[in-house]
């Protein structure tokens, strides 16, 4: 787990926590997004690591720039991250707050790995299938890899569900040896 991982697990809790109350998850989703944009350009970047500035100057780069984009309680959060010089966990944050999100409507993200492109019918059925198997909803992202011969390959989180082609050979192979 990342140091940016670990640091802006508070903070996203809190966030979440906060916007859930308040009814205003997808304003604070187009908050974090702008200022993790902000955050991971190269020059802000360079400008949010940097002593040379103060961390009040690094606070005013977000808030007095931008302050049509941040409500005030956005503002205090980028000044309390200021003020522990954290700013540069600002896209790490918005990934976390995601992360809350997606987990409070019950769904997941699904790595769909196949041969070729899966029809429609197909599609339909495996993530009925993955759906039923982790208990949630799913956003499946297709990928084709054709080293993997046929079946799929399934991704979630830690999880992984090798129905390929190549992974059987590999199994079997593995068996006799």
């Amino acid at each position: 787990m990342s140091e940016a991982t670990i640091i802006v697990r508070p903070y996203a809790k809190a966030v979440f926590d906060l916007a859930r109350e308040a009814g205003t998850i997808a304003h604070w989703e187009q908050m974090l997004s702008f200022a993790s944009e902000i955050a991971s350009h190269p020059l802000a970047s360079e400008y949010i690591r940097s002593p040379l500035y103060s961390k009040e100057d690094k606070i005013n780069l977000f808030v007095e720039l931008f302050e049509k984009s941040f409500n005030e309680t956005c503002a205090r959060l980028l000044r309390v991250m200021a003020s522990f010089d954290r700013l540069w966990v600002l896209p790490a944050l918005y990934q976390a707050f995601l992360s809350l999100k997606k987990e409070a409507a019950n769904q997941v993200d699904v790595q769909l790995i196949s041969a070729t492109h899966l029809d429609k019918t197909v599609l339909a059925h495996l993530e009925k299938a993955i759906a039923a198997r982790l208990g949630k909803s799913i956003i499946v992202a297709q990928e084709i890899d054709p080293s993997i011969l046929g079946g799929v390959i399934v991704k979630s989180g830690d999880l992984v569900l090798d129905g390929s082609t190549r992974g059987r050979l590999r199994r079997l192979a593995e068996s006799i040896s």
